[in-house]
C-alpha cells in the first residue's frame, strides 16, 4: 500500500493443497487465503493484522466432511539490538458450526541471532564465509474456550534453534 518505500504493507496469500489416494476414492483437499496489513514504525518495531480463512474437504467413498474455520490474529516485532528481538503473535481460532475445538493461542519469544564465521576450501584455496545462527526462547499459550474437559489452558516452553 503506498510508494514502495512506505511503511505499510498489504499481506495477502492463498494456497491450496489435494491429495488424492486410489483405487479406493479419498481426497483430502484444503484452502487457505489470508489477508491483513503490516505496518513498520521506524527500524525496530513492526506490527501485522492478520485474517485468515481455512476451508477443508475430506472425501470416503460415498461420505464426506467439510470444515470451515475464520482466524483472525495480531504479530509484532520489537528489535532491541542488531543481535536480541522480541516477538509475539495472537491467533483466535473459531470454527462454522463445531466450537468445542474453538481456541486462542498466543506465543511470545526472545531470540539471539549471530553469525557464526568459518572457512570455506576447496583443496588450494579458502574463502571466508558467515552463516546466521539463530537461538529463540519463549513460552506459547493455547486455550480451548468451549471445550468441555477439565484442562482448558495449555503452557508449552518453546526453544527454536537455526542454523542459515
Amino acid at each position: 500500500v503506498g510508494r514502495p518505500w512506505a511503511s505499510t504493507a498489504l499481506l495477502v496469500g492463498y494456497s491450496v493443497r489435494d491429495l488424492l489416494y486410489n483405487p479406493v476414492v479419498q481426497e483430502y483437499f484444503d484452502t487457505s487465503s489470508y489477508a491483513g496489513i503490516q505496518q513498520k514504525f521506524g527500524n525496530r518495531f513492526t506490527a501485522a493484522l492478520l485474517a485468515e480463512d481455512l476451508r477443508s474437504w475430506r472425501v470416503e467413498g460415498t461420505q464426506y466432511a467439510i470444515a470451515q474455520a475464520f482466524l483472525p490474529g495480531a504479530r509484532f516485532e520489537f528489535r532491541v539490538s542488531p543481535r536480541w528481538e522480541v516477538q509475539g503473535n495472537f491467533l483466535l481460532q473459531r470454527g462454522e458450526g463445531y466450537h468445542e475445538y474453538d481456541n486462542a493461542e498466543s506465543e511470545f519469544q526472545v531470540s539471539y541471532t549471530r553469525s557464526v564465521r568459518s572457512e570455506l576450501k576447496d583443496g588450494t584455496m579458502g574463502a571466508p564465509s558467515s552463516f546466521p545462527f539463530r537461538l529463540s526462547f519463549g513460552i506459547q499459550q493455547q486455550t480451548f474456550y468451549s471445550f468441555a474437559g477439565t484442562t482448558r489452558t495449555t503452557l508449552l516452553p518453546v526453544i527454536h534453534f537455526t542454523l542459515f
